[in-house]
């Protein structure tokens, strides 16, 4: 983990109501009963695109991953999408730092392991607990990604079901009766159900800028936005950077979050150069908004990560971040995680 992240954003007086997007240290974020990223996912959770399940992978005897068609999901569940991997999980699961969580679950406050949660990469401090992470009365229920170098495969122990498929770890930690029903949907997608890709440009070459032609306060009709969030530089040596999170708004919640940015004022910013080194001056993590409007789709890119580089980027103008732009980005799954710390 990168030394100079900080442990949560300030974002001044930010909305009334909002998420807090202090959850490094642990604390988990709810998932909202009717939030846009829910409905945006409950929408595409029929759509087999590149789907196929980790039957089909590594476990020749699912008829469901033998078909090619991707799984729906039961009512109510919502999928999450990590690397190019997605699965289904139950619609009011909240999303919570899955390093500590599994790893450090003798330290987690009883309170916080009632609520069943979908986990990434977080971080951890140097507290060591005895065996016991594969127990489900240790952890609470959890559905947890990573990245592994290890090859393609299913394996069970205690509570736990682990699936690997392409480089991504699945953690599968529930009751009996719910995990097969998760394992099942597993599957890979290049091109997940909220409309972002497992790779981009921008995770290798973080100076990455769109095309002209994106230019936000040309954008009308905006019926769409996809949230996704990529690593910068490589997870584990020898790894490709991917995708780590990602939700989708639909109609007005789009709009907003664009005219949230046209409001914004050119410039970038704010920006710290001074306070750390020109290898960590875009941070280790940048989100990509891809918008659906006309007259094109187009794509924006959100740094903020970093002590430099900060701002909404069109490709033509970088605006600063405002905490009215910037929140509706950096809450559900996107909170969760280390977030540099910024006062706008």
């Amino acid at each position: 983990m990168r030394l100079h992240r900080a442990f949560c954003v300030l974002i001044g007086a930010l909305l009334t109501g909002m998420t807090s997007a202090c959850t490094a240290a642990g604390g988990q974020t709810a998932a909202p009963a009717a939030s846009a990223a829910n409905a945006a996912s409950a929408a595409n959770a029929a759509s087999p695109v590149n789907a196929a399940s980790p039957a089909s992978a590594v476990n020749a005897a699912s008829a469901a991953g033998a078909s090619g068609a991707g799984p729906g999901l039961p009512a109510g569940w919502r999928w999450e999408s990590y690397g190019g991997v997605e699965v289904g999980v139950p619609g009011d699961w909240g999303w919570d730092n899955a390093t500590q969580r599994l790893h450090q679950w003798c330290v987690v406050k009883a309170a916080d392991k009632v609520k069943p949660m979908v986990g990434r990469p977080g971080m951890g401090t140097l507290v060591g607990c005895p065996d016991g992470d594969t127990a489900l009365a240790n952890t609470g229920t959890v559905v947890a990604f990573g990245r592994t170098e290890d090859a393609d495969g299913v394996t069970n122990e205690g509570d736990r079901t682990t699936v690997r498929l392409d480089t991504v770890e699945v953690v599968v930690q529930a009751p009996a009766e719910l995990r097969p029903r998760i394992v099942d949907t597993i599957r890979r997608s290049e091109l997940d159900s909220n409309g972002c890709p497992a790779t981009h440009a921008v995770s290798t070459r973080p100076q990455w800028r769109p095309g002209s032609q994106a230019k936000i306060h040309s954008l009308r009709q905006v019926s769409a936005v996809a949230v996704c969030k990529y690593q910068l530089g490589e997870p584990l040596p020898g790894l490709q950077p991917r995708l780590i999170t990602s939700t989708g708004l639909d109609g007005a919640v789009g709009a907003r979050v664009v005219g949230g940015m046209v409001k914004a004022p050119d410039g970038g910013g704010p920006n710290e150069p001074a306070s750390c080194g020109k290898a960590f001056s875009y941070g280790d993590e940048v989100i990509v908004l891809r918008v659906r409007s006309a007259p094109a789709p187009t794509e924006h890119v959100v740094r903020y990560s970093g002590c430099d580089h900060r701002g909404f980027d069109d490709g033509t103008t970088v605006r600063r971040l405002t905490a009215a732009a910037l929140a509706p980005l950096i809450t559900g799954p996107h909170a969760v995680g280390v977030v540099p710390m910024l006062v706008l």
